[in-house]
């Protein structure tokens, strides 16, 4: 199960993407994604990164193309999207906040201060 996740500003948007250039390669829907050192997005595995660019959506509402690269993903980083979640730091209820983890690309419970991604929209 892939939990669906608002932004913290509560806004309840399917999300506007826009393409962002990576090098990673097999990336699935739900995939949360940092600015790297070098050019391109990475998968992030920080816990609390504040260089995330937000989540991959190849179903957002609206897909702004800015770039005709082959290597380009579509991310949404207001609105709200599914997001590949774990509950390795605790089990996550409706309301509860997420952040970025050390497993790459995937989101659990934030459990103190930081940057987090958004609010949980369901239990997980």
């Amino acid at each position: 199960t892939v939990p669906a996740v608002a932004d913290t500003q509560g806004e309840a948007t399917l999300g506007v993407a826009r393409m962002i250039e990576t090098n990673e390669k097999n990336v699935l829907d739900g995939t949360v994604l940092s600015a790297g050192a070098n050019k391109g997005a990475i998968r992030t595995n920080i816990p609390y990164d504040s260089q995330v660019l937000g989540i991959v959506s190849r179903d957002a509402a609206i897909i702004l193309n800015s770039t005709s690269s082959e290597n380009g993903l579509p991310v949404i980083s207001t609105g709200t999207v599914y997001v590949l979640i774990s509950s390795v730091d605790g089990n996550i209820k409706k309301g509860d906040l997420v952040t970025s983890s050390v497993v790459p690309g995937v989101a659990v419970k934030a459990n103190k201060e930081g940057y987090v991604l958004g609010s949980a929209l369901e239990d997980y």
